[in-house]
């Protein structure tokens, strides 16, 4: 394949697909009641070229 070739690899399309699925759990703290556990999800957003972060809550 040449520098000026403008269709995308079947490889880096399959590098694109597994990034992007990449999701990271961190940072837990649990409620002082025990009752909830808050932590952060990261994602990959390949195209925007970022890390997306949100926090997340869930019962225990």
């Amino acid at each position: 394949m040449t520098t000026d070739d403008k269709k995308t690899s079947p490889h880096r399309e399959l590098a694109e697909k597994i990034i992007s699925n990449q999701i990271g759990a961190a940072s837990p703290a649990v409620s002082p009641d025990g009752s909830q556990v808050a932590y952060v999800v990261t994602r990959v957003d390949y195209k925007a070229n970022k890390y997306r972060s949100q926090v997340w809550i869930a019962r225990t």
